[in-house]
């Protein structure tokens, strides 16, 4: 896992440099995402654990493990829904890097060196927008103290799980 700043530009792009480096490095994955709507580094780890669980009990929603990290993460259950909260975009400045497999911090570095961005993991730090962004309303807002707004956004991820739509 790493934050990065810089901008991202074509996103499909960006998304194509992560998954040479994913297949000259060997790692399983490197997804890259939006930290708009990352609150905590925890939010993908703990996505990514989900999604590779997923996978290996042949429950995943997606054919794609990135696309499956994307809607753990963004607490969303549908690909479309976590696209639009996580997505990369042309405009995106603050990412989100997600890598799984052996060596995952080497794909991790030689992405972030493709794309020309700075690893700056306080990008995965967000506060009250990033909620905002989760979909978090002004209600749990107001009554969840912002020490727990971690403990928030990890029980939407868990939620993928048990929500049937």
């Amino acid at each position: 896992m790493a934050g990065a700043r810089g901008r991202v530009g074509d996103p499909a792009r960006a998304v194509a440099a992560a998954a040479r480096v994913a297949t000259e490095t060997g790692a399983r994955l490197v997804q890259l995402l939006d930290a708009r709507a990352v609150v905590d580094p925890e939010q993908l780890q703990v996505a990514a654990e989900r999604a590779l669980r997923a996978y290996g009990e042949d429950r995943a929603v997606s054919k794609e493990l990135g696309l499956e990290v994307l809607r753990y993460a963004s607490g969303e259950r549908q690909i479309a829904d976590a696209l639009r909260r996580l997505g990369l975009r042309a405009d995106t400045e603050r990412v989100g890097v997600v890598a799984v497999g052996p060596n995952a911090k080497g794909a991790v570095d030689r992405t972030l060196q493709a794309l020309g961005l700075a690893r700056d993991d306080t990008a995965l730090q967000g506060g009250r927008d990033a909620l905002l962004a989760l979909g978090v309303g002004a209600v749990e807002l107001r009554v969840v103290p912002e020490d727990a707004w971690v403990d928030l956004v990890l029980e939407r991820v868990a939620l993928v799980d048990v929500e049937r739509r």
